[in-house]
């Protein structure tokens, strides 16, 4: 039962959205396009707290990643910073071994 009378001014580009959708009169298009943007509202909400939950958990993962990504980083120079040592301490060790070679012949 529709009990409730409104009168509605509305711009041209309104009316023109209003009267192409279905319906059989002005008044029964109108509700029918509240009813449907009543009902996508509410799917719409649902999905964006959907995606919303999902981009919350995707951006956990890419801080994750990020700081493993850090942390690997300063190993990789930690270690090249290792060979470099390990290059020179093995350059001494090769050339004191010579000299000592040298030395006895």
């Amino acid at each position: 039962m529709k009990n409730h009378m409104k009168c509605v001014w509305m711009s041209e580009e309104v009316l023109n959205y209003v009267s192409n959708f279905e319906g059989g009169s002005f008044n029964q298009k109108f509700e029918n396009l509240v009813l449907f943007c009543m009902k996508e509202e509410k799917s719409k909400t649902e999905l964006l707290a959907l995606l919303d939950e999902r981009f919350r958990k995707r951006s956990l993962d890419l801080q994750c990643l990020t700081y493993v990504t850090y942390e690997a980083s300063v190993l990789i120079q930690e270690l090249v910073h290792m060979q470099h040592k390990v290059d020179a301490f093995a350059s001494l060790v090769t050339d004191n071994w010579i000299m000592h070679r040298e030395g006895k012949e």
